[in-house]
């Protein structure tokens, strides 16, 4: 399914790990990548010996580097070094690519990495039609673990609208190369709409519809040979979904955004962004709604002129 990846990389040894996942992605199939470095209009730091000419000249020797790696694994590979807002212009490549995946890693807990500052990655992930995958490298590091390659455990959250579930042929492409393990988790509010804690019934309810809907969705993955699982758990929606991938040692988190727009109760401000900044892991990410192609391309090509 993920045949053409656009991956954005910065020159510092963080992006790395991202690359150790595109073997997992692409299941050793036919696969093309454009390798992307966006250079900074300025320095960093005026102490910086920097120069547009030198950043240029640095960044293709590490992506040249880096492409010999995803050779050795059947990519074939090609890049591009540009310069400008490093948002605008993966949004820019991704709409000339049009890339089946983008591959990005967030360095949102060092500080001052170049490209992949954590505001990047959230306008990114705001803005782009096409899949995300988001891998945080330093969250491995955080946990002081090593994280072998690959998904053997997938999480995937629900919230009970049609656009959640796009996310779901993506999963199972994965979960049957990789034999991977995919839990369906929905999450219910821990009380009923209007009703103050200290009133709500113990235990707390459940939607009458909401456990034949998964059962549903497990029996169809599992006739498709993916193993699943059920959880349905109260609380927070972010909260819930990063202790339950902290606890169940989960390799991959995979969940839609609707965008601005659409019937989903869990706007992106207030779930995806929020499992992005804290995951331990690395993280799928399917827009579903609230993008138009041809007004973001205008706007894009108005930003470049």
């Amino acid at each position: 399914m993920f045949d053409k990846l656009l991956i954005p990389l910065d020159t510092t040894p963080l992006s790395d790990p991202l690359l150790d996942q595109i073997e997992p992605l692409v299941g050793g199939g036919c696969c093309e990548a454009m390798l992307l470095h966006v250079v900074p209009p300025e320095p960093q730091a005026a102490s910086d010996p920097w120069s547009p000419e030198k950043a240029r000249d640095t960044a293709r020797r590490w992506i040249e580097e880096r492409a010999k790696r995803l050779a050795a694994i059947g990519v074939t590979t090609t890049f591009d070094v540009v310069s400008g807002d490093p948002a605008e212009q993966i949004l820019a490549a991704a709409l000339r690519y049009r890339p089946s995946l983008l591959a990005m890693a967030t360095h949102a807990r060092v500080g001052l990495s170049r490209l992949m500052l954590g505001s990047v990655m959230e306008r990114v992930l705001r803005r782009s039609p096409f899949p995300v995958f988001v891998q945080n490298p330093v969250s491995l590091r955080d946990r002081g673990t090593e994280r072998t390659r690959g998904f053997r455990r997938i999480l995937v959250p629900v919230d009970g609208s049609e656009q959640a579930l796009r996310v779901l042929p993506f999963v199972e492409s994965i979960a049957r190369r990789q034999e991977s393990e995919v839990t369906l988790l929905a999450v219910v509010s821990a009380t009923p709409e209007g009703v103050r804690v200290e009133d709500a019934p113990r235990p707390f309810p459940v939607p009458a519809n909401l456990a034949a809907e998964m059962e549903g969705h497990r029996a169809s993955l599992e006739r498709k040979g993916v193993r699943t699982h059920i959880r349905i758990e109260h609380g927070l929606p972010s909260y819930v979904i990063l202790t339950l991938a902290e606890e169940e040692e989960v390799d991959l988190v995979a969940m839609t955004t609707h965008g601005r727009s659409g019937p989903s109760r869990w706007v992106f401000g207030s779930v995806a962004e929020r499992v992005l900044r804290h995951s331990s892991c690395p993280l799928l990410v399917v827009r579903t709604a609230g993008f138009s192609e041809g007004a973001e391309a205008r706007d894009l090509d108005e930003r470049e002129r």
